[in-house]
């Protein structure tokens, strides 16, 4: 599944997207409060600055010129082909396993499973990990080719983040890997109880929740239990092996721990429909409405 390969024999949208989502409007909208004008507003929690806003799901999630790539031809195309072969066909899936509770289409899950391993990869989170190496590569190699002269380079590129275009082109290998990880599990889905509140998201969203093994663990440990959101009311989760049911219905402290684990697992930002949702405390020893954790545990 060559992701790179289709820009070329497909036509591709010809707009020019500036805002580049790295967690996808349509799918944040499944967390979200829809107003009267058919706009999407969703709650969103800073981790960094520990404080919560409210936004529009089509001005969240994302960052200008994001998914920019070198392509002269159009640094567009990478985000246009996002769009084309994996955020469309993923939403289309996402809607009918929303509306059937249920993973009976193969096809459909591994839509949402390349999705989820592309929102993996362009990730600020994943970023993130990426910068300290890649200045040490950029150090050794221009301290080869230039000796002492190259430490003026050196100083004015460790004071920068890597270009966007440089993460992208590093991101795309990344996503089929992942994909191919996910397809090995056994999936199930997840429904939030009666009186069991709500699933929260993140900038990060798929997590792995449990292992049974030594770290460090990745998607493809066959210990791994991998953990998803799709909306407020359904979530996904895959093993190694068989599972016992295809469906669960999750209680009270489930969701919470699930919700807990989604805020430990996000970059920066988790988002939910209101703070009434139910979440673990910070010593995991009860359950609290969103507006008591942020209060105890944040102040």
């Amino acid at each position: 599944m060559a992701l790179v390969g289709t820009i070329s024999c497909r036509r591709m949208p010809l707009s020019e997207p500036k805002f580049h989502h790295y967690v996808s409007n349509f799918y944040l909208k499944g967390f979200a409060a829809e107003d009267r004008k058919k706009k999407h507003a969703i709650q969103v929690f800073d981790k960094f600055e520990l404080k919560t806003f409210e936004k529009r799901t089509d001005k969240t999630g994302g960052a200008k010129n994001f998914n920019r790539s070198f392509s002269k031809a159009d640094p567009n195309s990478v985000e246009k082909l996002y769009s084309y072969a994996v955020e469309e066909p993923a939403g289309a899936a996402l809607k009918k396993v929303l509306q059937s509770k249920s993973l009976s289409s193969r096809e459909d899950l591994e839509r949402l499973l390349l999705f989820f391993a592309m929102t993996t990869a362009r990730n600020p989170k994943q970023r993130s990990m990426l910068e300290a190496p890649m200045r040490q590569l950029d150090g050794l190699l221009i301290r080869s080719a230039l000796g002492d002269d190259g430490n003026d380079i050196l100083k004015k590129r460790n004071s920068r983040n890597l270009f966007s275009e440089e993460h992208v082109g590093m991101e795309l290998p990344l996503i089929e890997p992942i994909f191919d990880s996910l397809c090995s599990k056994s999936w199930a889905i997840l429904e939030a109880g009666d009186d069991a509140g709500e699933f929260v998201t993140s900038d990060f969203p798929l997590q792995i929740a449990t292992a049974n093994e030594d770290p460090p663990w990745g998607f493809e440990s066959p210990g791994a239990t991998i953990f998803v959101p799709l909306s407020k009311n359904l979530a996904i989760l895959g093993q190694s092996g068989s599972l016992k049911a295809s469906k669960l219905i999750l209680d009270k402290t489930m969701v919470a721990s699930f919700n807990f684990g989604t805020l430990v697992n996000a970059h920066r930002n988790i988002f939910f429909k209101t703070d009434d949702f139910l979440i673990l405390d910070c010593d995991s020893s009860c359950v609290l409405d969103g507006r008591e954790f942020f209060r105890k545990c944040i102040g």
